[in-house]
This record gives C-alpha cells, sequence and structure tokens, in this order.
C-alpha cells in the first residue's frame, strides 16, 4: 500500500432513508482497503483533525450511579472521545457477556452536534457471541456502530439486534457457528436471526474462515455492504471461505460485496447462487489469481481493484471468453483507475475489445496511455485524453502483437502484499528454527559453564573470568528469546496468535525484557567477545598470567561497556504498547507490541487510526538515536571483533612457525626429514582448525550485520518500515538468529581456541562414556 494510490470515496450505500442520515467516509487503497471512520461530516472532521487528541472521558460520566451492579461496569469500560463527532465506547477485556448491560450507560442529550456511537467489544479470552450479551440502543437517536474483536464463534441462536445497525464489524475473530458451546454440524433451515437489522457487515482482515459455511446464517438478511477481508492462500497462511450448496431460496438481498483476497482462487464454492443472486455488485481487491466464469454468471457488475490486475487478465482469458459466450446478458468490469496501464501491456489487454457482452469501465487514469483509451474506447478516450488520442496507432500496435508472440512477465515489484508473503515466510522459519538454536545454545553454554568453573578452580587468569561471564550472558540472552517464542507471532496484525500476547502487562514485558534487556546482553557478549580475542591476543605475546582488566584500563572499558548499554535504550523509546483491537488498518502488518516506529510520544499516546500509521512524519530525534545505535553496537563493534580475531590468527600462525623453528633448532641431531614433515603436518592442522572455525564465526557474524543493516536501510531510505513496521523487524529478528548461532558457536571456539579447555572438556566426556557403559552392563 503507498501512500500515492490512496483516495477518498464517499460510501453512501444506497439505503433509502439512512442516506440522508449518515454519509460514511471510508478511505480506500488501490487494493480495496477499507478504513472505515466514525463521522458523518468528513470535511469538517478533517478541519478538526489538527485538534483530535486521545481524550478519554470518565466512565462515570456515562454510568448511571445510582445502580451498584452498573458501577461495577468501570473496571472495563473506557469512553475514548475519538472526535467531535465519534465517542467510542470501549468494553475490554471482560470476562463473560453478562458483565455487561448497555441499559446502566446513560448518553448525553441536547447536544448542538449528532454524535455517532462505536460500541468495541474486546474479551478477556474468546467468547462465543450469544444471547446473554443484552444490547438495548433504544436511548440512542444517532446512528452507532458495533464492533467485536477476540470472538470464537456466533451462536446459532443469536439474536440481539433489535434495533437497526448501521455497521456490525468483527476483529480477530473466527466466522464459525455454534449450537449450544458446540461447532453446528447440521446446515438447516432453521428460524437464523443472526444478522437481523444489520446494514452493513464486515469481516476483516483477523478473521479466520471456514469451509462449508451454512448459508442459511444468513436467511432473510437485508443487507447494503456485506465485507470479506483475509481470504488468503500463501505458504501456510491458509484462509478459506465456501458455502454448502443449497436448493432453497434464502430470501436474502446484498445489494454489494467486497472481497480482499491474498493469492486465492475463487470458484462456486464461495459464490453460493442463493445467498448473491440479488447482489447488484462484487468488488475484488488485493491479489486474485483466478475466478470460475460459471460461478458467476449469474452476476453482472464485478470492479477488479486488485494489485495484480496485468496478471489476473492473463490467467483469466477463459474467464472472459467464457462469460462473453455463455450468456445473453451483458456483463460490466471496472477496473483499478491507480493502476499504471502503460502501452508495454498493450498486447496483455489487446483481446478486450473483443468482447461483445463484456463492457470494461475506468475513471480518470494516472497518466494518459493508449492502452489506456483502448480499454474504455474511442469515445471516453478521447474524451479524457485528447492529445494521447491522436497519437495512438492501434493498428500497428496490434500488428507489433501478432509479430511478437507476446507474454506477459511480471515484474517484481515491492509492495504490501509482496512484503506480506516474505514476512509470513520469514517469520514462519523463525518461529520454528529459533527454539532449536535456544535449546542447542542453551545446552552448549550450561556446559561451558560447568567446563570452565572447573578451570577456574585451578587456573586463576583473567582469561577464565571473561569467559565465565560471558557464558552467563549467552544463557541469560537464551533463556529470554526462548520466553519470547511463546509470545511470537509470524502471522499479520498477530491473527491467529496467543490472546496472551494482546495483554499490556504482556507487551511491557516484551519491551523491557527482550528489546531493552536483550540488546543490553548482546550488547555486553559482544565486548566480551572482543575483550576475550584481545586477552587472547596478549597471552601468546606476554604469558598465560597477562591481565587486560587492571587499572586505568579497566575503569575506562567499563566506562565504554555503559555507554554502549546505554545506547539500547532507544529500543525502549522506539518500541509501545499496541493497545487498540480494533485497527482501521485492517491489513496493516503490525505487531504486539509495535517496535520500531520512530513516532513522537504524542503518537504513541494515540490509538492507532489512518492519519496517525500512514501520515505521521517520523521522529528525527528517535531515528538517528537508533542509526547511532546501529553503528556503535552494530557496525563497529563488528568491525573491533574482525580485527582482533584477524590478528589472532596472524599470531597464532606467527608463533606456530616459531615454535616449529625452535623444536628443528633443539632437536637437530634426533630429526629427520619424516619427524620434521610430521610435526609440520600438526601445526598445519592446528592452524586450519583455528582458521576454519574463525571463518564459521565470521560467516555469521556477517549474516547478523547484513540483515540488520538491510533493516536500516529499508527504516532510514525506504517508507515501508513507517508503514508496516513489523515487516522491518523480522529481518532484525533473522539477524537475532544467526547471533543466537554464534553465542551456541562459543564452545567450539573454546575447544579449539584453549587447551585447558578441550582437556577438561574430553576428560568430562570419557567419564561421561565410562559411567553409561557401566550403567548399561548393571
Amino acid at each position: 500500500m503507498f501512500i500515492n494510490e490512496q483516495i477518498e470515496l464517499s460510501l453512501k450505500l444506497n439505503i433509502g432513508a439512512l442516506i440522508n442520515k449518515v454519509n460514511v467516509s471510508i478511505i480506500a487503497y488501490a487494493d480495496d482497503l477499507s478504513l472505515i471512520q466514525c463521522d458523518t461530516h468528513f470535511q469538517l472532521m478533517l478541519d478538526e483533525w489538527s485538534n483530535y487528541r486521545s481524550n478519554y472521558l470518565s466512565p462515570f460520566n456515562f454510568l448511571n450511579s445510582n445502580d451498584s451492579q452498573c458501577l461495577l461496569m468501570r473496571e472495563f469500560l473506557m469512553i475514548h472521545n475519538a472526535s467531535v463527532y465519534c465517542n467510542e465506547i470501549n468494553f475490554l477485556f471482560f470476562h463473560k457477556y453478562n458483565q455487561i448491560d448497555l441499559k446502566c450507560l446513560k448518553f448525553p442529550t441536547n447536544q448542538q452536534i449528532e454524535i455517532t456511537f462505536k460500541f468495541q467489544f474486546y474479551a478477556e479470552r474468546k467468547l462465543i457471541l450469544d444471547n446473554s450479551l443484552y444490547l438495548d440502543f433504544k436511548s440512542i437517536h444517532n446512528d452507532y456502530y458495533v464492533y467485536f474483536s477476540n470472538i470464537k464463534g456466533l451462536d446459532s441462536n443469536l439474536n440481539i439486534f433489535k434495533q437497526k445497525v448501521f455497521i456490525l464489524a468483527f476483529y480477530f475473530s473466527s466466522f464459525k457457528i455454534y449450537t449450544k458451546s458446540y461447532p453446528m454440524k447440521e446446515c438447516k433451515n432453521q428460524n437464523f436471526t443472526l444478522f437481523k437489522n444489520i446494514t452493513s457487515l464486515y469481516f476483516t482482515n483477523t478473521v479466520k474462515y471456514y469451509k462449508n459455511t451454512c448459508p442459511y446464517i444468513f436467511k432473510d438478511a437485508v443487507m447494503d455492504y456485506l465485507l470479506f477481508y483475509g481470504i488468503a492462500n500463501v505458504f501456510i497462511f491458509k484462509n478459506h471461505l465456501s458455502f454448502l450448496e443449497i436448493n432453497e431460496d434464502l430470501n436474502a438481498k446484498i445489494e454489494r460485496v467486497s472481497v480482499l483476497t491474498f493469492k486465492s482462487s475463487l470458484d462456486e464454492s464461495f459464490f453460493s447462487y442463493e445467498l448473491f443472486r440479488k447482489t447488484e455488485m462484487f468488488i475484488f481487491s488485493g491479489v486474485l489469481n483466478k475466478i470460475d466464469p460459471f460461478s458467476i454468471s449469474f452476476l453482472s457488475k464485478f470492479t477488479l481493484n486488485l494489485h495484480n490486475l496485468d496478471n489476473f487478465v492473463e490467467n483469466n482469458q477463459f474467464l472472459f471468453d467464457t462469460l462473453n459466450s455463455i450468456s445473453n446478458k451483458t456483463f460490466f468490469f471496472y477496473f483499478n483507475s491507480n493502476f499504471y496501464y502503460t502501452d508495454e501491456k498493450f498486447c496483455l489487454y489487446k483481446s478486450l475489445r473483443s468482447y461483445e457482452r463484456i463492457k470494461y469501465s475506468l475513471d480518470v487514469p494516472i497518466v494518459c496511455t493508449c492502452t489506456f483509451i483502448w480499454i474504455v474506447g474511442d469515445l471516453k478516450g478521447s474524451e479524457q485524453c485528447p492529445q494521447k488520442f491522436s497519437k495512438c496507432n492501434f493498428q500497428e500496435f496490434i500488428k507489433r502483437c501478432n509479430v511478437s508472440n507476446y507474454k506477459y512477465i511480471e515484474k517484481p515489484v515491492s509492495n504490501f502484499y509482496t512484503m506480506l508473503e516474505s514476512g509470513i515466510i520469514e517469520n514462519f522459519t523463525i518461529f520454528f528454527i529459533s527454539p532449536f538454536i535456544c535449546f542447542i545454545g542453551t545446552i552448549t553454554n550450561l556446559l561451558n559453564w560447568y567446563i570452565i568453573r572447573k578451570i577456574k578452580l585451578e587456573f586463576k587468569e583473567q582469561l577464565y573470568i571473561l569467559m565465565d561471564i560471558n557464558t552467563k550472558v549467552c544463557l541469560a540472552y537464551f533463556f529470554i528469546n526462548i520466553f519470547h517464542m511463546i509470545n511470537f507471532c509470524f502471522l499479520p496484525n498477530g491473527d491467529y496468535c496467543l490472546n496472551i500476547s494482546k495483554h499490556l502487562i504482556v507487551q511491557y514485558i516484551e519491551i523491557i525484557f527482550y528489546d531493552v534487556l536483550c540488546s543490553i546482553l548482546k550488547t555486553l557478549s559482544n565486548v566480551l567477545i572482543v575483550l576475550i580475542a584481545i586477552t587472547r591476543l596478549n597471552i601468546l605475546k606476554y604469558g598465560s598470567n597477562y591481565k587486560l582488566l587492571k587499572g586505568k584500563i579497566k575503569w575506562f572499558i567499563l566506562s565504554v561497556a555503559f555507554i554502549l548499554c546505554i545506547l539500547n535504550l532507544e529500543k525502549m523509546f522506539n518500541s509501545y504498547v499496541n493497545k487498540y483491537y480494533f485497527p482501521f488498518i485492517e491489513f496493516d502488518y503490525l505487531g504486539y507490541p509495535i517496535k520500531n516506529s520512530f513516532k513522537s510520544w504524542e503518537y504513541l499516546s494515540e490509538p492507532l487510526n489512518i492519519q496517525q500509521t500512514i501520515n505521521h512524519n517520523p521522529n528525527v530525534y528517535l531515528l538517528t538515536f537508533f542509526a547511532i545505535n546501529y553503528l556503535i553496537n552494530t557496525l563497529l563493534i563488528y568491525s573491533l571483533t574482525c580485527i582482533a580475531d584477524g590478528m589472532l590468527l596472524l599470531r597464532f600462525r606467527q608463533d606456530l612457525n616459531s615454535v616449529l623453528t625452535m623444536y628443528i633448532t633443539s632437536n637437530r641431531a634426533n630429526l629427520n626429514d619424516k619427524k620434521i614433515q610430521k610435526f609440520e603436518n600438526s601445526r598445519l592442522k592446528t592452524t586450519y582448525f583455528v582458521f576454519f572455525n574463525l571463518f564459521i564465526l565470521l560467516i555469521i557474524r556477517s549474516f547478523e550485520l547484513g540483515f540488520n543493516t538491510y533493516a536500516v536501510y529499508l527504516k532510514i531510505l525506504r517508507t515501508e518500515c513507517m508503514i508496516h513496521v513489523k515487516y522491518c523487524s523480522v529481518y532484525i529478528e533473522i539477524g537475532n538468529l544467526f547471533y543466537l548461532l554464534s553465542c551456541s558457536y562459543t564452545i567450539v571456539m573454546y575447544y579449539f581456541l584453549n587447551k585447558n579447555f578441550a582437556e577438561t572438556l574430553n576428560n568430562y566426556f570419557s567419564k561421561l562414556r565410562k559411567k553409561i557403559k557401566a550403567q548399561g552392563k548393571n
């Protein structure tokens, strides 16, 4: 999704008497991402936008203070004055629906401005929406919306909407029907009242769909708008919706249906004839692969608001050919205006004019091209693009297509959907590989700790103190990462994740322990690795009694380490808890908590919404803080580690050459060519092992640096991370995987670079093998 793709639509919904009462503004993207703003006069709301702030009203002003039971509702009631035209009545983290009684609410009267109310319900755990929730809107004379989040499913006997509801929306929920707390097994024609009195019904991108959904739940439904978002078929992200086939008239009238898909194909299992037979318009958004032509032959109007329109047109020639031949009626296809119909794509759209019963329509194009004029026809093309029209030689275009045997090749373009797909795959990889690495790393570092403790009892060298501290730091890092993976989610918006991940205390723990403390531990470990390498280097030169940390040098190093750790506090300022469980940006790629947002504290105090998330400029100070932390704690320390390891290898090689020379000089009388060659081979073997292990560690650290650098590039030079912040956090998580690998690999480095460690470890395994054999004999 890009800002220049944003267009404003006035969605009046053609709802008879209601059309004069409400003008709902929907900000739509080229992928038809509807962002419902709660307002009755959109232009006036824009004028007031500078005054928009997070005004939370006291629940006591809305509660009946004469009833003690009503006062108990203040525990989970939060009133948010979203604007001068809209109040959000939030019921958050309640345990069961009978804790809520709307009769306890009192609403302001005799107001000069007509206020719209949004009732938002988010339970502490997933609940089945049933009749235990009592909704009474009789005292409300204005329009109101009802949003539910964290719904396990819908009870088949649901009948709570006694009055007309303008919008009913579901977030982080499952579109599944239950009967007496069990999934409904039989699809029968019974008196369903689930969606009675609903004008617009929205199933957003965070809703889980199911196959073979019973269409009877829509019996006698009269709606202006039905929205199914989040239908997907990407990697393991499978979210399919289909309806059972029935042979009875549902008497349902749904004027418009909007479908947002991600790489899905739709067939007759989705296009239920009895459900959609009276639908006037189908709107397809996102990335759609194919549509079965026979399943939509009873429909007539379609809007293709697709990101992959070129690819869709090429893959669906059979769709257009079939629709043109199987029916006597005319089909209308409305194409996405925010799309570049370049002349290079003319051959792809060449056949569109040959269809007699299919009409194509486009609004004002971004750029006038011959391809656009060809699609809309000469009359409309000459009106909208008169100068370009006179220059278009369509016969020449057609001749080129016939000669070149044109085949469309999709060019890789970075957009929200490509980001989403790669993000899902990368997060999935992290989700399954990270626990394995953490397990291996915990075992190896526990073994390091045990071996180093035994060595320290005999040797008092400072090198082992540094190795011991680094091992403990790595262990703490592994333990925190293990708990972090419990809260980790690889799907957008925290969809299908544990409920606990959205709790505020869990988000604060994630920020303090994983973001901040883990960053500090990582810095300490990197500093210790550099100190260990320098100590090894100087031990080769000055002997085993060399101490790096002494006198003024000790305090200087400690001061530098402290400053480096302080730099990691930027993680705290660039992360904040996500308190909004009803996101306007329904297909965003955010997280719980939101990290690396680079927004001001004024922004952080607000719930998410379209204006703030997209149009809010980044905080230069936080971005600078992040860049400095990266340059010092990542790039500089990486460079120092490489230099120290390189010098260690050179020094090690020089010392081995000196040892060989001394050995030959002192044992010249007893040596022959065979013995010299044997000693030389041993020296080369030792050098090879040291070089090989340092090289592996260098590769691991380079991968970590590479992914972190790419994340920095995306954050500073690209706009993706300003809109979809979790997308860039993915690359930091991948970099963290390689850091975990480097921490796991320390046991190998200690083994090949420290003789005492190698001997103690060999003795440990030797005793362990003997013990196992002895137990086997018994």
